[in-house]
């Protein structure tokens, strides 16, 4: 009964996701496994897209990894996503990770001025993202900590964006097959469009 009452407590959480968001499209699942698990999904030691849901779980590779993805979505959308992570140095306690990823509309969106049949113009949408961090050991390798940022850069229309957002996450190995993991996304990020509009990434 408490899962399902914690589990009904999170439902606000998931439909806050939406495209009414700034930047939601970096609310999109990266990595081919979050992908095809829906976003239902949670890191995992020796992930090599775990850095992406929390950047505690690169101090866990044990070796270079490369991750990738190239999603075609409805409506002509694309996200390709390159990910590369290792250890500092042979047997290092920490990692550092660095990612890629591009998120593009090819068909042009309609813009219609009033309720007319024919839309006034068209416009384009095109966004991506450069992520680095760093995740280590601590306490005989049974707690992890981690930090990585962002650099976002938004493209729609004649209206672009910059700005950045960064994550910390925490990671304690219990036992060896339980594990236990805190994440904050988008702690501190903001957004500088060209209109003079400012605006922040939901956490």
């Amino acid at each position: 009964m408490g899962v399902l009452a914690l589990g009904c407590l999170a439902l606000p959480l998931g439909a806050a996701e939406d495209g009414g968001q700034a930047a939601a499209w970096t609310k999109l699942a990266l990595g081919a496994r979050s992908a095809a698990l829906g976003q239902a999904v949670t890191a995992l030691e020796n992930d090599p897209d775990a850095v992406l849901l929390n950047p505690a779980l690169a101090a866990t590779q044990q070796q270079a990894h490369v991750g990738s993805q190239a999603a075609y979505l409805a409506d002509g959308q694309q996200l390709h996503y390159l990910g590369f992570t290792r250890l500092f140095w042979p047997d290092s306690r920490f990692s550092w990770s660095l990612a890629y990823a591009q998120f593009v509309v090819s068909d042009p969106l309609e813009r219609r001025r009033g309720n007319t049949n024919a839309p006034d113009s068209f416009i384009r949408e095109s966004a991506s993202q450069f992520q680095a961090g760093v995740g280590g050991w601590l306490l005989d390798q049974r707690v992890a900590v981690g930090v990585s940022i962002r650099l976002i850069s938004q493209a729609l229309g004649d209206a672009s964006s910059e700005g950045y957002s960064g994550d910390g996450g925490l990671y304690w190995r219990a036992l060896p097959n339980l594990g236990f993991a805190v994440v904050l996304r988008d702690l501190a990020n903001r957004l500088a469009w060209s209109s003079d509009l400012t605006e922040s990434i939901p956490p």
